[in-house]
């Protein structure tokens, strides 16, 4: 598709002028994107008055002017997961109106490489809409997913594999949010790689494990000293080869050489749900401290884990859910 309908022609032309530039960028990089990915023929067309891009698989999308919050957008169709993927697959990066639209304000933002990894792009258009089980691992794994916020259970978790990067610092420290950075341009990679073949999974939340040199650094709030291991699991057929090719075809940012592929086995486990700011933790670990594990006769066998279920940028504080994990052994 090289010429663009009169009436398509004419919705740019009617656009204000800050933002046809930009549109010009989008419908571009859909273009090249789309013929790459193999998604079949192109069509453009108007919908909602707007210019859209349709094929015969995959999902629709269309370039205009917002109604707020940028000066032009990038729309798909609320329903599908293509918003909220792109979300997560580069960090948060990109302001998003929901699971509707892309928004920006200056054309110079419509770059190809960092809007998304063009493979990873490729493999969601060619595959979008295909006939396949996704694997949703909140909803299949009940014992790791699924801590009650009445109080400690104990459970049993298996080794299970992730993509791990550690480092030291306050959780709103750059290096931390580097690291999470890191780790869904290779979570994504590799979903859309086991997608295209057929084997498709929702990505998992966000975890990280917790723990200090001098345990004081936490009681104190001393968060420089804090070390971490932030993490996103994933399903037991993802193998290092995969791991290999999805890092090889990453789109390279900051820490994304530290990330590794490891097993993590926490075996016997005391686990909760917290509910509410993670500041407000300290009663529940320290009633685990305190009374559950000395009753229990166990003691430390891991860092602290927390498995992040709720997106603090879209969830109010108080109503934040976090599973929160303790590994132990015996006295």
């Amino acid at each position: 598709m090289t010429v663009m309908p009169a009436e398509v022609r004419a919705a740019f032309d009617a656009a204000p002028h800050d933002a046809r530039d930009g549109m010009a960028r989008l419908r571009a990089l859909i273009i090249d994107v789309g013929r790459d990915a193999g998604v079949g023929p192109i069509t453009e067309a108007l919908r909602w008055g707007e210019p859209a891009y349709l094929t015969p698989k995959g999902s629709t999308l269309r370039v205009g002017v917002p109604k707020s919050g940028g000066r032009f957008a990038l729309f798909a169709h609320c329903r599908t997961t293509l918003i909220a993927d792109f979300r997560d697959m580069t960090g948060g990066r990109f302001r998003t109106e929901g699971n509707r639209a892309v928004l920006f304000d200056h054309a110079d933002e419509v770059d190809a490489t960092a809007l998304a990894p063009p493979h990873q792009t490729r493999a969601h258009l060619a595959s979008e809409g295909a006939d396949m089980t996704k694997l949703e691992l909140k909803k299949t794994d009940k014992t790791y997913y699924g801590a009650r916020a009445d109080g400690w259970a104990r459970v049993t978790i298996a080794p299970i594999p992730y993509l791990a990067i550690a480092g030291v610092g306050a959780p709103e420290s750059t290096p931390y949010g580097e690291a999470v950075g890191a780790l869904y341009p290779l979570a994504y990679g590799i979903k859309f790689v086991s997608k295209a073949a057929g084997r498709d999974f929702t990505v998992p939340p966000l975890s990280t494990q917790w723990w200090a040199d001098d345990p004081t650094a936490f009681t104190q709030n001393r968060r420089a000293e804090w070390r971490w291991q932030a993490m996103i699991r994933m399903p037991d057929w993802v193998d290092d080869d995969a791991f290999a090719a999805a890092r090889a075809k990453a789109k390279t940012v900051p820490g994304l050489d530290d990330v590794r592929f490891s097993m993590v086995d926490e075996g016997d486990s005391f686990q909760t749900l917290h509910i509410g700011p993670y500041s407000a933790e300290g009663p529940k670990l320290a009633d685990l401290h305190d009374r559950i594990m000395p009753e229990a006769h166990v003691t430390f066998a891991g860092p602290h884990h927390e498995i992040y279920l709720s997106d603090p940028r879209r969830v109010a504080p108080e109503k934040l859910r976090t599973i929160i994990r303790q590994p132990v052994r015996p006295l």
